[in-house]
C-alpha cells in the first residue's frame, strides 16, 4: 500500500528529526514484538516555517500522541486488514477510532510498549501536534504472531499435552460447580490447587523447557499444592489469599490509564498488588463462611472459563498471563497492558457470572435440604412417650424378676 503524506507547510514533519532510522525524514514507525511484548518506536517531527527556518529538534515544542486500534480476535482476512489501516491514516480518523496510550515515565517518549496479544491484530499510529497544526505518521501493524508462515504461532496453548491438561481443568471446573459441594474437602483445595499450578508455571518459565515441560511443572505444583489445602482444611487463609490473589490479578488487568504512570514502577506497584491481597484477605476473613462459598463459586467456575478461554482465544486467561509476565520478563513493568475487550470477552463474563449464580444455586439449596433433613431427624430423635407406662411397666418386670429369683423357705414344725 502506497501512501502520499501531504502536510501543509507550517504543519509538522513526521519523521523531520529523525536521528536513527535508516531514511532522513522518516514518517513511519518501526515495531518489533518479543517476550510476550510490542515495541513501537517513532521518531520527532520537525517544523518548517514558511521562511524556510526550522527550530532545533532538541528544543522542538511539538507534541507526540500515540494511538492503538485493535482487530478482532482471530481474524486474519485481507478485508479486515486493510479496513483497519484504513481507520488510521488521517488525523481525524486516528483520533476517533484510535485509543490514546499514555507516554511512560521511564521509557522515551517516542516509544511505546504494548502487552502482546496473541492472534488479535492491532494497528499503531502517531499523531504530531503543533499549535492548531497537526499530521500523521503511516500507521504499523502486527498479529504478535505469524498467521501465513507459523499459523500454530496464533494460539497461546500450540502443544497436545497443554490441551488434555486444559480439557482436565474443564472437567474439574465443571464438577466443582455441579457437585463440588458434596464433597468440600476436595473442593476447598482449587484456590490452592490454581495458585499452585500458576507458581509452578511461572518457576518452569525461568528455564528454557518446552511448553509441555512447563506445563507438567505447573500441573506438578498445583497438586501439591491441592494436597496440602486439604490436609490443611481449616487453614481458611490459605483460600482467602488465593481469592485475594486473583483479585489483584483482575484489577491489575484492568486498570484505567491513568493508573499506567503508577504501575510501571515496580516497587509502587509490588507494594500495591500485596497490599491488595491482604486487604481483601482481611475483609474476608470477617466473614468466613459466606467466603469460602464465594472462593469455591469463583475459582470452580473459572476453571471452566479459563478452559474455554483458551479454545476461543479470548482474553480472561491474560487475568493470570500478564501477571506471569511482569514477573518472568525484565522491562514487562514498562508494558501498557490494558487488552482489547470484544464480544467474545463480554459472553465469557456473562457466562462466567452465570456459573457463579448457578453454583450458589446449588450451595444454596444443598444446605437448605441438609437443614431440612437435620430438622427431621432431631424431630425424631425427640419424640416424647408415656413416662408413667415406661415406668409400670419396668417397674412390673423387675418385682416379677426379683420374685422368681427369691428363695423359698419352709417352716419346720416341731411335733413334741
Amino acid at each position: 500500500m502506497a501512501l502520499e503524506n501531504t502536510t501543509i507547510k507550517s504543519a509538522p514533519i513526521p519523521g523531520g528529526c529523525n536521528m536513527e532510522f535508516d531514511i532522513k525524514v522518516s514518517p513511519y514507525q518501526k515495531l518489533h514484538a518479543e517476550n510476550g511484548m510490542i515495541l513501537v518506536d517513532t521518531q520527532p517531527a520537525s517544523i518548517l516555517f514558511s521562511n524556510g527556518s526550522s527550530i532545533s529538534c532538541e528544543k522542538s515544542p511539538i507534541q507526540h500522541r500515540m494511538y492503538r486500534l485493535y482487530l478482532p480476535r482471530q481474524d486474519f482476512t485481507s478485508d479486515t486488514y486493510f479496513d483497519a489501516i484504513t481507520r488510521m491514516l488521517t488525523v481525524q480518523d486516528i483520533v476517533r477510532n484510535g485509543d490514546e496510550i499514555p507516554a511512560g515515565t521511564l521509557t522515551s517518549s517516542m516509544r511505546r510498549i504494548y502487552s502482546a496479544y496473541t492472534g488479535t491484530g492491532s494497528v499503531y499510529a502517531t499523531v504530531a501536534i503543533y499549535e492548531n497544526y497537526s499530521s500523521a505518521y503511516i500507521p504499523i501493524f502486527t498479529y504478535a504472531c505469524s498467521p501465513l508462515l507459523y499459523p500454530e504461532s496464533c494460539k497461546v496453548l500450540n502443544d497436545t499435552f497443554a490441551h488434555i491438561i486444559c480439557a482436565l481443568v474443564l472437567i474439574i471446573g465443571c464438577l466443582s460447580i455441579i457437585i463440588g459441594y458434596k464433597y468440600p474437602s476436595i473442593d476447598r483445595s482449587l484456590p490452592s490447587c490454581m495458585i499452585g499450578g500458576i507458581l509452578g508455571y511461572t518457576i518452569a518459565l525461568t528455564g528454557n523447557y518446552s511448553i509441555a515441560i512447563n506445563v507438567l511443572i505447573g500441573s506438578t505444583f498445583a497438586i501439591l499444592a491441592a494436597t496440602i489445602s486439604t490436609l490443611l482444611g481449616a487453614c481458611e487463609w490459605l483460600r482467602n489469599i488465593s481469592l485475594g490473589f486473583l483479585c489483584a490479578c483482575i484489577t491489575y488487568l484492568y486498570a484505567p490509564a491513568w493508573m499506567f504512570y503508577v504501575l510501571e514502577h515496580n516497587w509502587l506497584f509490588w507494594s500495591m498488588f500485596i497490599s491488595l491481597i491482604f486487604v481483601t484477605t482481611a475483609l474476608l476473613m470477617t466473614i468466613s463462611y459466606v467466603a469460602e462459598i464465594i472462593a469455591r463459586a469463583i475459582f470452580g467456575s473459572y476453571f471452566v472459563i479459563v478452559a474455554i478461554d483458551y479454545y476461543t482465544g479470548s482474553n480472561l486467561k491474560y487475568i493470570i498471563i500478564n501477571i506471569i509476565r511482569r514477573i518472568t520478563i525484565s522491562g514487562f513493568n514498562l508494558a501498557f497492558v490494558y487488552p482489547p475487550f470484544q464480544s467474545a470477552d463480554v459472553t465469557l463474563i456473562i457466562v462466567w457470572s452465570i456459573l457463579i449464580a448457578v453454583r450458589f444455586i446449588i450451595q444454596s439449596y444443598a444446605s437448605l435440604c441438609c437443614q431440612k433433613k437435620f430438622k427431621t431427624e432431631l424431630k425424631r430423635d425427640t419424640e416424647t412417650v408415656s413416662l408413667l407406662n415406661d415406668h409400670q411397666d419396668e417397674y412390673f418386670a423387675e418385682r416379677h424378676t426379683r420374685r422368681s429369683h427369691r428363695p423359698r423357705y419352709y417352716k419346720s414344725y416341731i411335733i413334741l
